[in-house]
C-alpha cells in the first residue's frame, strides 16, 4: 500500500526478512506461507528499485533506466524461482508459460501461479511507470528518447498481459472472490 500512496515502504531489507524462506521449513508452516514468503521477497526487490529511482520528482536520469533493466532481471528471476516452487507444490497447476510469452488462460495455470504472474506484472509496471513521469501528452511522446519509448512500449505489453490474466481467466476470477 505504501507504493500506491507514494510513501516509503515499511518493509526494509534487513535482518527481519533475511532467510525468510526458513519459515517454509517450520513444522507449523501452511501452504499459504509460500505466498507470504514470495511476496516478502518481491517487496524487498521493489524497495531496492524504489530507493534507486528516488526522488520521484524531477527528470528521469540515465541511471534510472539502467536500474530498471536490472530490476526486470530481478523480477524475472523472482518469478521463475517461485513459479517453479508453486508448480512443485500444486500438481493441478499444469505447465507454466515461458516468461512473457503465453496467454495465461491457455496455459492451465492454477490461481496461485496466476497470482504470482500478476504480482510480477504489477511490480514491473509500477516501477516502469515512475520512469514515464513527465509524459503528459502527444508532444511529450514525440520528444521521448528511444530508451524511454521502449520502456513505454514494454509497459503497454505488461499491462495487457496482466489484464488478460485478470479478465480472461475463470480460475483467477474465482480465486479473487476471496481476496481483500
Amino acid at each position: 500500500m505504501s507504493y500506491g500512496t507514494g510513501r516509503p515502504a515499511v518493509l526494509k531489507d534487513d535482518e527481519s526478512i533475511h532467510e525468510c524462506r526458513l519459515l517454509l521449513q517450520h513444522p507449523l508452516a501452511i501452504e499459504d506461507d509460500m505466498r507470504l514468503v514470495s511476496t516478502v521477497e518481491l517487496m524487498a526487490i521493489r524497495e531496492s528499485v524504489n530507493n534507486a529511482l528516488s526522488p520521484m520528482e524531477g527528470p528521469v536520469r540515465d541511471d534510472h533506466f539502467l536500474r530498471l533493466r536490472e530490476a526486470d532481471d530481478e523480477f524475472g528471476n523472482w518469478y521463475t524461482t517461485w513459479d517453479h516452487a508453486f508448480s512443485q507444490k500444486y500438481e493441478d497447476a499444469g505447465e507454466t508459460a515461458p516468461k512473457h510469452s503465453c496467454v495465461a488462460t491457455h496455459c492451465g495455470l492454477a490461481f496461485y501461479r496466476q497470482s504470482l504472474q500478476i504480482q510480477h506484472y504489477h511490480a514491473e509496471l509500477f516501477h516502469k511507470a515512475t520512469a514515464l513521469r513527465g509524459i503528459n501528452g502527444p508532444d511529450d511522446v514525440q520528444k521521448m528518447p528511444l530508451v524511454q519509448r521502449q520502456l513505454a512500449l514494454r509497459s503497454i505489453q505488461v499491462a495487457r498481459q496482466g489484464l488478460d490474466v485478470t479478465v480472461n481467466s475463470p480460475a483467477y476470477r474465482e480465486g479473487m472472490k476471496y481476496g481483500t
